[in-house]
């Protein structure tokens, strides 16, 4: 070799960590357009129509991006079962009014006479949110498409008299648990990180067993992520809700899994107000905070968006719920994520970050679910590199020097970030290296607190009679 200067350029010096999952999930649902088990990501709420049509997974995804951003990969989850479309039973006979073809989602329609006639001299006008937002009026005919729903509605022949009412409940199409748990599959397989998959559709314990072996799968493969489930909703009575969820509840329990049991009244994406299961609140709520963050935490506001509680009743003071902070409390201690309200403070709050782990379990509530999970994440890729790694088996600890430097270093930024309080890397003396070819390395987290209660002590004090005896 001839003499001269040679250059080798180091990486690693920088101590980059790698990439995380913060704030980002993954939807699974039924939707108009898109292709099934095809993962569209999202980050634009107004591209959401030409991607996904309608239905419950786009609306999800409209609803958490306008409430928390980021990104959203939302797959697509082909419908087994259409909607349903079913008649009140006091709709006026004649001249009858039938609404037919496919739903694209739960709606409570509604037509209304606004002018007498027959079929081209009367009118008529429409809602789809049980009379809260209603159409302009259009001249009666043999036929109405209503825009954009998959609905029709179908006028007989004859003379309507105005006032006249006709009723109909619409439900979404739904998949199977198999189309979505093989939607959702399409997530696990993929390179992207997430926090979260929802499955947005509401179901009982068989989808959350699912949603379970789903997160399981992903922990295999070195994904940590947690699956959020929608509970079915209340129907009339809400104590006979309460005890069916807490039958549901005694067969299952997931560390791996939220259920976000109530339901409320909302403005859905195109304005409508619809009831839905709360969940994409719950994510927005979560997606939009640190994720040692309490979502329930009341510094924090009340949850837009939503104006009661379901099942309500409309009477001359407005809506009024069946639905009330003992019915949170027995969701909540059941490990229901669960909506309350605080005496002095408008609005709706979560009462708890609930999973449905074990009320015993370290991971009982999302808060220590997300900073371990985030854990896992980022100290999986940092001792990726010390694989196949040489080590002095009588000094171990100098040996690890740089993976020990790198990894607290992540502990310190997720402690500078208010993520976690502290942590301890352990390495156990005594490991025999050359026999194993194993190396043990512990981590030790110390987690935030959460003041569920404050305690006031409030009392009268006499400053003449300080320091006197009785």
């Amino acid at each position: 070799m001839l003499p001269g200067v040679t250059v080798v350029k180091q990486d690693g010096g920088l101590g980059t960590l790698p990439a995380t999952a913060d704030g980002k999930r993954g939807i699974v649902g039924v939707c108009t357009s898109g292709t099934p088990n095809q993962i569209y990501i999202l980050v634009d709420q107004g591209a959401v129509p030409g991607v996904l049509g309608r239905g419950p997974l786009a609306d999800a995804v409209i609803t958490q991006l306008r409430k928390a951003g980021g990104v959203v990969y939302a797959v697509p989850a082909a419908a087994t079962v259409n909607g349903s479309i079913t008649p009140a039973v006091g709709n006026p006979s004649s001249p009858e009014v039938t609404l037919g073809t496919t739903s694209t989602e739960a709606l409570q329609v509604q037509v209304k006479v606004t002018k007498s006639g027959a079929l081209g001299a009367g009118q008529f006008q429409y809602t789809l949110d049980g009379g809260d937002t209603w159409s302009r009026s259009y001249t009666l005919a043999a036929s109405f498409a209503i825009p954009g729903r998959g609905l029709t509605i179908t006028f007989a022949a004859g003379s309507y008299t105005v006032g006249a009412t006709y009723k109909f409940t619409v439900t979404a199409p739904t998949a199977s648990i198999g189309d979505l748990q093989a939607a959702a599959q399409v997530l696990v397989d993929s390179p992207y990180l997430m926090e979260f998959i929802h499955f947005a559709q509401p179901g009982d314990n068989s989808l959350w067993a699912v949603a379970a072996a789903v997160v399981e799968d992903a922990f295999n493969k070195h994904k940590y992520t947690h699956s959020l489930c929608e509970a079915p909703g209340p129907g009339s009575n809400v104590d006979t809700w309460v005890t069916t969820l807490a039958g549901y509840r005694s067969s299952f329990t997931s560390k791996d899994v939220s259920v976000v049991a109530p339901w409320a009244e909302v403005v859905d994406p195109s304005g409508l107000q619809i009831e839905r299961n709360s969940a994409n609140w719950y994510m927005g709520r979560l997606c939009s905070i640190n994720i040692a963050d309490n979502p329930a935490h009341v510094g924090k506001g009340s949850i837009t968006g939503l104006s009661v509680v379901s099942p309500f009743t409309t009477g001359t003071y407005g809506k009024a719920s069946s639905y009330n902070n003992g019915h949170a409390l027995a969701l909540d201690e059941l490990g229901y994520v669960a909506l309350m309200k605080h005496q002095g403070r408008n609005g709706l709050f979560f009462v708890e970050g609930r999973t449905m782990a074990d009320p015993s379990s370290d991971y009982s509530t999302i808060m220590n679910v997300r900073v371990m999970n985030k854990v896992m994440t980022l100290q999986h890729q940092i001792w990726l590199d010390q694989v196949q790694g040489k080590v002095n088996p009588l000094n171990i600890e100098e040996s690890l020097a740089y993976m020990l430097a790198t990894s607290n270093a992540a502990f310190e930024l997720m402690a500078a970030r208010e993520e976690l309080v502290k942590a301890t890397i352990i390495i156990p003396p005594g490991q025999d290296i050359l026999s194993t070819r194993q190396i043990i390395v512990e981590f030790r987290v110390v987690p935030f607190a959460y003041s569920k209660e404050i305690v006031l002590k409030v009392g009268y004090e006499n400053p003449l009679l300080t320091g006197q005896s009785a």
